[in-house]
């Protein structure tokens, strides 16, 4: 059925049964984050500042919602002549609750960097430019406020505003929007000497060491259930997962995998990952080979398929192994394959 599909679309497979439960609860987290509104989709909670952590977390279970969450604040930053609202409204005709001017660099640059993160996941130049007017006036935003509010411009509204203006100008550079992007790094070059504002940026590699307090995973009343103190770091791991464990960038029409999994992980999987163009990409190390359904770019050797699929995962029957199904084109003679997992108890 759809939510078994929607379960199972971009699952992440490590020999840590640990870490793996983490990050299906993770995705369980995320998909029950959020609701279509007439206005579109949108966090349950409506919290505009929710979203770039909810885009990260669909960016690995279906593509098209992160999507429509960005096409949503897209609308929003136009009606709100580039100004993020604190709320997403339920209806269209409802006024918005505008952010305070110390509030809107944080609202805006999630904005940006939600989307500079997406291009690089799922790299689009078309969709891009439909964001292109907004991203522009969210831009404007930032560096008027500079001037406007100049109360408001605490160390860390400055901060988040030097980082919204950083993903602004790699944005621009993208859109080949010459001109935007210089008057942006002439706004930073003023801004130098303001440090990145805690959570604006994130590490490009996923470290394994620590996942479990840094992403608040951890043992509640009882001894046995487990569970997230913020479901917004929970949606940030299922996302961090997947593009920053297993290292997958888009680039140009080129899909480039460089996993960071600790060097003892002797395998690692990841299946049915969805694209913006309706196909599916699954992913199996299996210690000496990367097999992937779709043609990636890797300093791994890799071996293409036709399916990547896992059998034996039954609730009472739990007997993995994966099976490698060859391209129709290889002749009768080719043969499916398996492999076995072994996981770390």
């Amino acid at each position: 059925n759809q939510w078994a599909g929607l379960m199972r679309s971009g699952r992440l497979w490590t020999p840590d049964p640990h870490f793996n439960a983490a990050v299906d609860a993770a995705r369980l987290v995320a998909v029950r984050a959020v609701q279509h509104l007439r206005t579109g989709w949108a966090p349950s909670t409506r919290r505009t500042l929710e979203v770039g952590a909810l885009v990260q977390a669909w960016d690995a279970i279906d593509p098209i919602i992160s999507r429509n969450l960005l096409a949503h604040l897209r609308r929003a930053t136009a009606q709100g002549d580039g100004r993020l609202p604190m709320l997403l409204t339920v209806h269209p005709k409802e006024p918005a609750l505008a952010a305070t001017p110390a509030d809107l660099p944080a609202y805006n640059t999630g904005y940006l960097a939600a989307l500079h993160r997406h291009f690089q996941q799922h790299g689009d130049d078309a969709w891009l430019a439909e964001h292109g007017p907004a991203l522009a006036a969210c831009a404007e935003a930032l560096v008027r406020l500079r001037w406007e509010a100049p109360a408001a411009a605490t160390p860390a509204a400055q901060a988040w505003i030097a980082a919204g203006l950083g993903h602004a100008v790699a944005l621009a550079d993208l859109l080949d929007d010459a001109v935007n992007a210089e008057r942006w790094r002439g706004e930073l070059a003023q801004m130098a000497q303001v440090a990145a504002a805690p959570g604006a940026t994130v590490p490009e590699v996923f470290s394994f060491d620590g996942w479990a307090a840094r992403y608040g995973w951890h043992a509640g009343s009882a001894a046995q259930l487990w569970r997230f103190d913020d479901d917004l770091a929970a949606a940030r791991l299922a996302g961090d997962a997947v593009f920053q464990g297993c290292g997958l960038r888009r680039h140009g029409d080129l899909l480039t995998v460089a996993p960071t999994w600790p060097p003892a992980w002797g395998w690692w999987a990841l299946l049915g990952l969805g694209m913006t163009d309706g196909k599916r990409l699954s992913l199996l190390w299996d210690g000496a080979t990367l097999h992937a359904t779709q043609p990636v770019v890797s300093a791994l050797p890799v071996r293409l398929w036709q399916r990547i699929q896992i059998h034996g995962v039954d609730e009472f029957d739990f007997n993995p192994y994966f099976e490698l199904t060859p391209p129709s084109h290889s002749g009768d003679t080719a043969q499916r394959e398996r492999f076995r997992p072994i996981f770390h108890i």
